[in-house]
């Protein structure tokens, strides 16, 4: 029985907790030791999803961005701990993500045995692995998202377990900062909630903007989990956190008032769409009034146990939503 070994490099991205404080982004990794031929294969509780598929506008963008893999949500005990499609979609993009490095790093083995030892060819071990891989990879691709019941979800975890036969990755050094963004190849980028605009501040200030971006974005970009504030930031315009008021600007500096944010931009990670996370019926009257004007589905309002995927190799978007927690 072979035993392969699978690191989660996971990079916490925490300013908007700590005000009037710079912002921190620490690195860790998470090993998961999967053995051959023991995978078991747990059933999914069937979740109705809260809403439709969220189309892409049929307006053309200005911004065509997406990210490889996302989940925006307001609540992680809500919105993900108890959301079973939440929670495989969140294995399905991890998965992926470490799959697609696999594959990279067994390309760049075989190229590098050609090109060493040219009169004995590549590898044998290394190509079938590459094969196998690849095979995994298509099916992969075949989900049908728009529909994710629970028969879909079933397939997803139980493509995830095979995958995961075939990975073995290297933990690496645990880097933290900027470098853990440009060298380290996290593969999930976690935005905590808090103050908003401390929050965008702190990217603005650190110059992280652009280095999360290029991260979590492309065929092997890094999985990005946005919480609130982080689901915020991820969108199109981050002044949706001007909406409740709850939020206070005047931490910022010289941007101490609601208006000094209006129009300001986020990571933009599902086009021009915008979100509006802790969403509920005491808001509906505000929201209204606030997307006068706007794109049909320019902004997109999460509850509590809801949870915003995006999958940008398809440029979809669907909402999924768990049990509403008891008042």
């Amino acid at each position: 029985m072979r035993q392969t070994t699978a690191a989660i490099r996971t990079l916490l991205f925490y300013a908007a907790l700590l005000s009037h404080s710079p912002a921190a982004a620490f690195s860790f990794n998470s090993v998961r030791n999967q053995q051959r031929n023991s995978i078991h294969h747990a059933s999914v509780e069937s979740v109705e999803t809260s809403s439709d598929l969220v189309e892409s506008s049929s307006t053309p963008s200005s911004n065509s961005r997406w990210a490889t893999n996302a989940l925006l949500f307001s609540s992680w005990t809500d919105g993900i701990v108890t959301n079973h499609a939440a929670k495989s979609f969140l294995r399905y993009s991890i998965v992926n993500k470490l799959l697609q490095d696999h594959v990279v790093d067994k390309e760049d083995g075989l190229e590098t045995s050609v090109k060493f030892s040219p009169c004995n060819g590549p590898d044998v071990e290394k190509l079938n692995n590459l094969e196998a891989a690849d095979i995994l990879s298509d099916r992969g691709k075949q989900f049908a998202f728009d529909a994710f019941d629970a028969a879909v979800r079933n397939e997803v975890d139980s493509w995830s377990k095979e995958t995961l036969q075939y990975i073995s990755t290297e933990t690496g050094e645990v880097t933290d900062g900027k470098e853990a963004l440009s060298t380290w190849n996290p593969t999930v980028i976690y935005v905590e909630g808090g103050n908003t605009f401390w929050l965008q501040h702190c990217i603005d200030k650190g110059q992280y903007s652009q280095l999360i971006i290029d991260a979590c974005t492309g065929e092997s970009g890094a999985v990005y989990c946005g919480k609130s504030a982080g689901a915020i930031v991820a969108g199109d315009d981050v002044s949706t956190a001007t909406w409740k008021g709850w939020d206070d600007p005047s931490v910022v500096p010289n941007r101490e008032t609601y208006d000094d944010w209006i129009g300001t931009r986020g990571f933009q990670f599902s086009e021009s769409l915008s979100f509006f996370p802790h969403m509920s019926d005491d808001w509906i009257e505000l929201v209204n009034d606030k997307v006068k004007g706007k794109e049909a589905n320019s902004t997109c309002c999460l509850r509590e146990e809801e949870v915003c995927c995006i999958t940008g190799e398809r440029k979809q978007r669907f909402v999924v939503s768990g049990a509403a927690p008891e008042c």
